[in-house]
């Protein structure tokens, strides 16, 4: 945020899966809306997912849809909005631009990246955030990124500069032990020494996927639902193992409801099996 204040952007936000890059985005527009209450002179935060943009989509179109069926406000007009962007009244934060690519052949993707880069080229509050496999090649890369032309293409994204690059790193041993800490006094909060046994025994597993797992947030949350099920000690576990249990635990969850007690463990299984195999 403090970089925002001194209007160093626009931003590009990278990270692999399960880095927190949404928790992150919708952290930052959480902060800076509570600092828009506190001071109406501030921009207000703006958060739009890009998934919504499933096909080749004008930028009128999209906050239009938005605007005035998502998230209503009384009063939008595509103009005034451009304008008051264009004057840093909003903070933009863009997230999923992979979620975007991966819908979009190239050309679709450039004309939406350019829909965008009318935000983005106008008003240095804007942030952009994603995989980096949301690039399917180093042209898509440095049109984005370093505003460079691909065929044929200029790109307006950030009017020819190239962004602010910001790579969110995996969690350091603090981070870890802090979620650690911070998860099991929710979910155990009857037992102050559990946080203390979990990490004790992560920290003996040599399992190099483990030690990878646990500094992904996302996938460290998956690991702590799931620890009192995993055999002990963790180095005779494998990715499929944590998988296979975690999958479980949400079978057990859904099978809760009426409408799924007709289905077995093992037609769930089956069936989540065969449409992950399609997809």
């Amino acid at each position: 945020s403090h970089q925002l204040e001194q209007g160093n952007g626009p931003f590009v936000v990278l990270g692999a899966y399960g880095i927190g890059k949404t928790t992150l985005a919708k952290r930052l527009f959480l902060e800076l809306l509570a600092r828009w209450e506190r001071d109406h002179s501030a921009p207000i935060p703006i958060y739009l997912s890009l998934e919504r943009m499933q096909q080749e989509q004008s930028l009128e179109g999209l906050l239009g849809t938005i605007f005035t069926s998502v998230s209503p406000a009384p009063g939008y007009n595509f103009d005034i909005f451009c304008a008051l962007n264009e004057r840093g009244h909003f903070t933009i934060i863009l997230d999923g631009i992979d979620e975007m690519r991966h819908k979009l052949n190239k050309e679709e993707f450039l004309y939406n990246i350019d829909q965008l880069g009318i935000l983005a080229s106008a008003n240095t509050n804007t942030i952009l955030l994603g995989r980096p496999s949301a690039f399917m090649d180093e042209d898509e890369y440095n049109y984005v990124v370093h505003g460079r032309s691909v065929l044929g293409y200029s790109s307006t994204f950030s009017s020819g500069q190239k962004l602010v690059e910001v790579h969110l790193s995996m969690l350091s041993d603090s981070q870890v032990s802090t979620m650690i800490d911070k998860y099991c006094s929710w979910r155990h909060p009857k037992n102050p020494r559990y946080p203390e046994r979990v990490w004790s025994v992560l920290s003996a597993s040599t399992a190099p996927f483990i030690r990878d797992m646990i500094r992904r947030p996302i996938q460290l949350m998956m690991f702590l639902e799931i620890f009192p099920e995993l055999p002990k000690p963790l180095d005779r576990v494998s990715k499929a193992t944590v998988y296979s249990i975690f999958i479980d635990g949400l079978i057990a969850r859904e099978r809760t409801k009426q409408r799924s007690r007709k289905f077995s463990n093992s037609d769930h299984r089956r069936f989540a099996r065969a449409i992950a195999w399609w997809l």
